[in-house]
């Protein structure tokens, strides 16, 4: 064997385990949000050069709410600065945690096709000796086979 990135395997309680944790973690933030493309290009964006903007407006409303207006929730507002701070850590966290499994399973995806490669040869090694072989064979070439587009011919150069 050529490469092995990975070896592991989950139970199937280890698997419960997991999918139910995730859910859980799910429903312990019944608020988040499912914002389509459209919805979120039309919303203000606060990107990492207003973040502290939004803290200097935190430190007013604390420090001077006389000069806020009365319409204005200063509650709704500290809610959401709070909100944003708590949510970063675990966001940060849910990143490193896809980008694992994204690597995972890039790598056991990896290992799987060069092991299916090695599979293939036996099979075209062996495809005239063992029963049923061929049509495997020609099940797993046909991954292979490229599909080749005819190209047009030019038209005729015009005529004088």
């Amino acid at each position: 064997m050529a490469q092995n990135i990975i070896s592991a395997a989950l139970t199937a309680e280890q698997l419960t385990a997991i999918q139910n944790n995730l859910t859980e973690l799910r429903e312990q933030m019944p608020f988040l949000l499912a914002l389509s493309k459209a919805q979120r290009k039309r919303m203000p964006k606060l990107g990492n050069t207003f973040k502290p903007f939004v803290s200097i407006a935190e430190e007013v409303v604390n420090q001077h709410p006389q000069i806020i207006s009365p319409l204005f929730s200063k509650e709704e507002f500290l809610r959401d600065t709070k909100l944003m701070r708590d949510l970063v850590p675990i966001y940060e966290k849910s990143v490193a945690l896809t980008e694992a499994l994204n690597n995972t399973i890039f790598a056991a995806g990896s290992d799987a096709f060069v092991e299916s490669l090695e599979i293939y040869a036996a099979v075209l090694a062996n495809k005239d000796k063992v029963p049923g072989l061929e049509d495997v064979a020609s099940r797993m070439a046909a991954f292979f086979e490229r599909k080749r587009t005819k190209k047009e011919d030019p038209p005729p150069p015009p005529q004088s």
